[in-house]
């Protein structure tokens, strides 16, 4: 007997309730014919399914939400705790002694580090609604921006196979009440369409102007380095590398979903892995010196290590050093040439003109 149930196909699939990108109860969007399915499995395994005809939804709403920030803070905040704590554990303590805390310890860095970054790159999140005649229902799997777009755009045609496409003074007409309603800043242009209208913040941060300047500071501090390498000359590296990891997830966080040109958030992205590498560099040279040195495994004797060494009398060092400075004063003029171009553009865009709302009769 051939079954009567309609075929599916899968739109979404994520989570109900999530901590920082963890999805702690499952949902999914299903596509039919003439329909949209959304299954929900709660904790006892109970599994709730709702149908959303094409026919009748009248509005699909995405409200961008603070939680990606504010995940990003708090896990970039204790990712960074717990390995400033591993670090002075094993550093201040017998290495032998503290074995086990350390690795502990970098066993919980490591964990989150990796929800940080997950989060990190899965993007802004966002609260999806969908809007019938008789109800609005949240679409729990939708629960990141560009996952929620892609979703709109794939249903977008078939919602207007079901209803048909509406007249542009129609459709003008529900988007300036829409836009009323949610105090929404982009205006209409008469003529534009209006099925599928971008919404995006403006960037306003100097985040990214302090990351560059961070990053120019950092190349004269390696020159200064080269030339006269001390103590003091050393602890500042380290402290302007820790400014440097600080700013870059912060200017990440400010620049998503804005206005900022692509090639700039792109850069951005290309600086964090750079700040990566040198870190990691910087822990193998610091295991490097304990074990050829025979140095203490205090943090204090490794700095004294590294201001002992004289560039001009160690290649390798020498090389590391400029190859460093390089990249850096690169990176900070091609990130400020970037940003100074997008503030010139939008300097000379045309302001925009706000069509008065059609009258509705």
């Amino acid at each position: 007997m051939a079954t009567q149930d309609p075929e599916y196909a899968k739109l979404s699939a994520g989570g109900v309730t999530t901590f920082f990108g963890l999805r702690l109860s499952n949902a999914s969007l299903w596509l039919a014919a003439d329909h949209l399915l959304q299954l929900k499995l709660s904790f006892d395994n109970r599994e709730t399914s709702q149908r959303f005809y094409f026919r009748d939804i009248q509005a699909l709403i995405l409200v961008q939400t603070n939680r990606w920030q504010m995940g990003n803070v708090i896990l970039g905040i204790l990712t960074g705790l717990l390995a400033f704590i591993a670090a002075l554990t094993y550093f201040n303590e017998n290495s032998t002694d503290a074995l086990g805390s350390v690795v502990a310890l970098l066993i919980a860095t490591g964990l989150f580090g990796l929800i940080f970054f997950v989060n990190l790159v899965s993007g802004s999140t966002c609260a999806c609604y969908l809007k019938t005649a008789v109800r609005q229902e949240q679409l729990s799997s939708l629960s990141r921006l560009r996952r929620a777009r892609k979703a709109i755009l794939r249903l977008q045609p078939l919602i207007e196979q079901a209803q048909g496409t509406l007249s542009p003074e129609v459709m003008a007409a529900q988007f300036q009440t829409r836009r009323q309603e949610l105090t929404l800043t982009q205006p209409w242009l008469p003529g534009q369409p209006l099925r599928y209208t971008e919404v995006i913040k403006p960037y306003r941060s100097r985040m990214h102007r302090i990351l560059y300047g961070l990053l120019l500071l950092a190349a004269g501090a390696t020159v200064l380095n080269i030339f006269r390498p001390s103590v003091p000359v050393i602890m500042l590296k380290m402290i302007l590398q820790l400014a440097l990891l600080a700013s870059v997830i912060l200017a990440l966080i400010k620049q998503d979903e804005t206005d900022l040109k692509p090639a700039l958030k792109s850069l951005t992205w290309g600086v964090g892995g750079y700040l990566l590498v040198n870190a990691l560099v910087g822990y193998v040279i610091l295991l490097s010196t304990i074990n050829t040195q025979h140095t203490p495994a205090t943090q204090w004797a490794f700095i004294q290590t590294l201001a002992a060494l004289q560039p001009m009398a160690t290649p390798w060092w020498l090389d590391l050093l400029v190859i460093s400075a390089v990249i850096s004063a690169a990176l900070s003029l091609w990130g400020n040439l970037l940003l100074g171009k997008h503030w010139r553009d939008k300097a000379a865009a045309p302001p925009a003109v706000t069509a008065p709302p059609p009258t509705l009769t």
